[in-house]
């Protein structure tokens, strides 16, 4: 590897976003996958490798401080953001960062950081919907907001390096992002 790299992985909720990159990231020694932080209550889902939860004086300190890459609050006092330090950190480290962007977000992320490469992760609405409603933790009104937000999809398609259709072939597209990281390594 001659320098490491940043990845922005993008796309709706239920896109496979996690299952992407934690698959990869388990394959790889040169990836490390940079949590988010959220003011999300923990699901039992949740792997400790995806998110660092924190209060929401926590999280508004840190936007106060400019500590994300991008941002993003949504509706039921839930937000998400991408610490840039963690990334330094990795790159400091000799590793590529991997990280999950909010949807609607890679134009700041790109401002941020103008080098990484930016893949979206796309599914068909039909797919997002039911795999949302599989989940079973969503309400109503949130899996509302989700569909809407991955309707919105289409807005920021260009702005993109790569698209990665994941259609419920997860080895087919993790075989996919492995071959996207390997081009730059």
């Amino acid at each position: 590897m001659e320098e490491p790299h940043i990845f922005f992985l993008d796309g709706a909720s239920g896109a496979g976003k996690t299952t992407l990159a934690l698959a990869v990231a388990a394959r790889r020694s040169d990836i490390a996958l940079i949590p988010r932080f959220t003011t999300r209550p923990k699901r039992a889902d949740a792997d400790e490798r995806e998110y660092v939860f924190i209060s929401r004086a926590e999280f508004d300190a840190m936007k106060k401080s400019d500590d994300f890459v991008e941002y993003r609050d949504y509706d039921f006092d839930m937000s998400y953001g991408l610490p840039i330090a963690l990334i330094r950190n990795a790159l400091k480290s000799g590793k590529h960062a991997l990280a999950i962007i909010n949807l609607g977000r890679i134009k700041v992320a790109q401002s941020r950081c103008p080098e990484a490469i930016s893949i979206l992760v796309d599914v068909p609405i039909p797919i997002l919907r039911s795999r949302l409603t599989e989940r079973g933790v969503h309400s109503e009104a949130q899996l509302k907001e989700r569909l809407e937000n991955a309707a919105s999809v289409d807005k920021y398609r260009d702005a993109y390096d790569r698209i990665l259709l994941n259609v419920g072939e997860p080895a087919k597209a993790i075989a996919e992002l492995d071959s996207i990281i390997e081009e730059y390594s």
